[in-house]
């Protein structure tokens, strides 16, 4: 994860205000959500514990990297990949919402606009 992205984890995290020329973090005190933008365009919505993700028709590295950084700054044990020139979300969470890294209980499922990880399984 380069310095860029990095930033956005650490924003998304401490709840900050991040601007860039490319990158925007909007955290909203009152009700814990956050917004996480590239060129102004929707990317993440981030909530204690789930975030709603979006690609906005852009399936490109750059916003990959934007929605893993989201989801690593929100302390999500998923990340977005790409397999076969489609995205797909991988959850590395065990039944009780504890990351379980070790890869033999995961899921995997194809990436779809709108789809939030939460807690206990990915859902659209």
């Amino acid at each position: 994860m380069n310095k860029t992205m990095t930033s956005i984890a650490e924003a998304v995290r401490e709840g900050r205000y991040l601007h860039t020329r490319l990158y925007t973090v909007y955290p909203d005190q009152a009700g814990g959500e956050t917004e996480v933008r590239y060129r102004g365009s929707l990317v993440a919505v981030v909530w204690p514990h789930r975030v709603m993700l979006f690609a906005r028709g852009f399936y490109t590295p750059t916003m990959k990297a934007v929605i893993n950084a989201a989801l690593k700054g929100a302390g999500l044990a998923a990340y977005v990949y790409q397999r076969k020139f489609g995205w797909r979300v991988v959850d590395f969470r065990d039944e009780y919402g504890q990351p379980n890294w070790s890869g033999f209980q995961h899921t995997d499922v194809e990436f779809e606009e709108g789809m939030i990880i939460g807690r206990t399984v990915a859902t659209w």
